[in-house]
């Protein structure tokens, strides 16, 4: 169905609530910084990842997302964005994704979400939200780990070429992001071939 409705016949069909585990960020009691203190973080943080976040908390019960991990923004404008590249406890208005099966690469995790333009499942006439609900039950399909290893090397190899290109420009050109865009989408909907 939709983009995923030609794929090759040994990718395996599931819902995201199979293989990605989704938690809500939510409000914490401030305190201050120091010993214990754990940085919450909001999408201003992972907009400006040099700078350092200016609430803390010692809540034991928070959701942390490492620096590796995907989150998703869950409220206004940018919901369904990717961001990632902070370590703390997420706020009220991110979801964390986590890996959660072995069938899924760590790293084709992000790709996988990108490809879905989550953006695109968010509700709300003025305000858009996303709810992990919604993730949960979309219906993707799933190639074998190696092709998953083969696709994400591939797209590494994309980017970085695309990141060289910009850096000699030294601006961010948004076609390019376009370009990128399609290419990860027709990657993770089976449009390319990774089985040889």
């Amino acid at each position: 169905d939709g983009a995923f409705s030609r794929v090759p016949s040994h990718w395996k069909g599931m819902f995201l609530s199979e293989l990605i585990a989704f938690e809500k960020g939510k409000k914490y009691k401030g305190c201050e910084s120091g010993d214990g203190a754990i940085p919450v973080l909001s999408i201003k943080d992972y907009r400006n990842l040099d700078s350092d976040t200016d609430t803390y908390t010692k809540d034991e019960k928070a959701v942390i997302a490492k620096t590796d991990e995907v989150v998703i923004v869950s409220d206004g404008a940018n919901s369904g964005e990717l961001v990632y590249g902070r370590s703390g406890a997420i706020g009220p208005n991110l979801i964390l994704a986590k890996q959660k099966s072995d069938l899924l690469h760590e790293d084709y995790l992000f790709y996988l979400l990108r490809a879905l333009q989550l953006q695109s499942y968010a509700k709300g006439e003025f305000i858009k939200h996303l709810s992990v609900k919604d993730i949960e039950h979309i219906y993707v399909y799933l190639p074998p780990f190696e092709e998953q290893e083969k696709m994400v090397e591939y797209m590494y190899k994309i980017e970085g070429a695309i990141a060289g290109i910009e850096e000699s420009f030294g601006v961010v050109l948004p076609k390019f992001e376009e370009y990128l865009n399609a290419i990860i989408s027709e990657i993770v909907t089976g449009k390319y071939n990774f089985k040889q």
